[in-house]
C-alpha cells in the first residue's frame, strides 16, 4: 500500500473531525431533562431533523442512519482503497445479505430493513440471493451465500440466514484484513471476532443450545480456536474461557467483567470493551501523516457517535438517569 497517496485524504478527514460532537456536545445531551431537551441540544449540531415530528414519531434510527450514510459516502468519494472503508462497512452487507435470505425464505419483502450503506449495490446482493452466483462480488461472500440457500433447500430453517453471514462476515473481514497486507488491520480484526465470539459464546451458553450448535455459530477466522472455548465451556460457564485469552491486550479487563458483572450483562459489556479497545489503538493512529489510518480513526468515531446518540436518545424516551446513561456510553471520538 502506497501510503503517500492519503496525504491530502487525511487533511479532509481532519476537516471532517472538527464537525464530530464533542465531549462538552454529549456532556450536554446527558444532563439534559427529558428527550424533548436532548433533541433541542442536538438540533444545534450537525445533525438536520424536523424536532416536533422526530420527538412524536421517534424514528430515531433513520435520522442517525441518514448521517452514517452520508459519511460512509463522503469517504468512499476520496480515499484511493475502498477497502479500508469496506473493514466497517462489510457488516451493513452481510446484515442486508441476511435480511435479503429471509425475504426469499419467507416469501416476503423485508426491503425496509435494509441498511444503504456499503460497497456492494441492492440490486447485486439481491442477485446474488436470487442466483446464488455473482460475476461481481467477492468469492466468499458467494460461496456464504450459496451454502445458506443450500441448507434452507435441504432443511428449510431461516436461521440458516444468520448462522451463515454471521459466519462468513468474519472469514471475508480475515479475507480483506490479509489483503491489505498491514499487520494493524488484523489486529483491529482479530479483537472484533475474538471478543464476538465470546459474546456468542455467553448467549448460546444461557440459551443452553447443543455443542453442535456452538461449532456452528462460533467463527473460525479468530486467534482462539472454536473447539478450544466449546471445550473449555463444557460445564456452561463462560469464564472458564478466560485463560484461553491469557497474553492478550486486554485479557485483565475481561477478568473484571467476568468477576464483577450481572451474567446479564456480560455480553453488553463486552460490546463496549471491543468499541474501547478499538478506540485506544485508533486514537494512538489517528494523528498520522500517511497512511489510512486517519481514515480508519474518523469512521469509527463516527460510528460511535451515532451509538452514543442512539443511547441517549433512547434513553432520554424511557426515563434513564444520567448516571445510567454514563455508565453505558461507548468511547467518545478520537480526534
Amino acid at each position: 500500500m502506497k501510503e503517500h497517496v492519503y496525504n491530502a485524504v487525511n487533511t479532509t478527514v481532519r476537516l471532517m473531525e472538527t464537525r464530530l460532537l464533542s465531549q462538552a456536545d454529549f456532556d450536554t445531551l446527558l444532563h439534559a431533562e427529558n428527550l424533548h431537551d436532548a433533541l433541542s441540544q442536538l438540533k444545534k449540531t450537525r445533525y438536520d431533523f424536523d424536532l416536533e415530528a422526530l420527538e412524536s414519531q421517534k424514528n430515531f434510527d433513520q435520522l442517525l442512519t441518514d448521517e452514517l450514510k452520508k459519511q460512509y459516502h463522503e469517504l468512499l468519494e476520496v480515499v484511493p482503497d475502498p477497502r479500508i472503508i469496506n473493514l466497517f462497512a462489510l457488516r451493513y452487507s452481510y446484515h442486508n445479505l441476511k435480511v435479503l435470505l429471509k425475504g426469499q425464505f419467507t416469501g416476503r419483502d423485508l426491503s425496509h430493513l435494509m441498511i444503504p450503506i456499503g460497497l456492494y449495490s441492492k440490486a447485486s446482493l439481491q442477485n446474488l440471493v436470487e442466483t446464488g452466483q455473482s460475476e461481481h462480488l467477492p468469492d466468499v461472500m458467494v460461496e456464504g451465500v450459496s451454502l445458506a440457500l443450500k441448507d434452507y433447500e435441504e432443511t428449510k430453517r431461516v436461521q440458516a440466514a444468520d448462522v451463515y453471514m454471521d459466519t462468513y462476515y468474519f472469514k471475508h473481514l480475515r479475507t480483506l484484513a490479509n489483503e491489505l497486507l498491514d499487520s494493524r488491520f488484523n489486529y483491529l480484526v482479530n479483537i472484533m471476532i475474538d471478543l464476538k465470539n465470546l459474546s456468542t459464546l455467553i448467549r448460546a451458553r444461557q440459551g443452553q443450545h447443543s455443542r453442535s450448535f456452538l461449532m456452528t455459530v462460533l467463527s473460525s477466522s479468530g486467534t482462539v480456536s472454536k473447539l478450544d472455548l466449546v471445550n473449555s465451556t463444557e460445564s456452561g460457564e463462560v469464564k472458564d474461557a478466560l485463560p484461553l485469552f491469557e497474553g492478550k491486550d486486554y485479557s485483565k479487563d475481561l477478568e473484571n467483567i467476568f468477576a464483577n458483572d450481572d451474567e446479564r450483562q456480560l455480553a453488553m459489556h463486552l460490546e463496549t470493551l471491543g468499541n474501547r479497545i478499538v478506540h485506544d489503538f485508533l486514537a494512538d493512529a489517528m494523528f498520522e501523516g500517511f497512511g489510512p489510518m486517519p481514515v480508519l480513526a474518523y469512521l469509527f468515531a463516527v460510528e460511535m457517535e451515532v451509538l452514543n446518540i442512539r443511547l441517549i436518545l433512547v434513553g432520554k424516551d424511557n426515563g434513564f438517569s444520567e448516571e445510567e446513561l454514563r455508565e453505558r456510553m461507548n468511547p467518545i471520538n478520537v480526534a
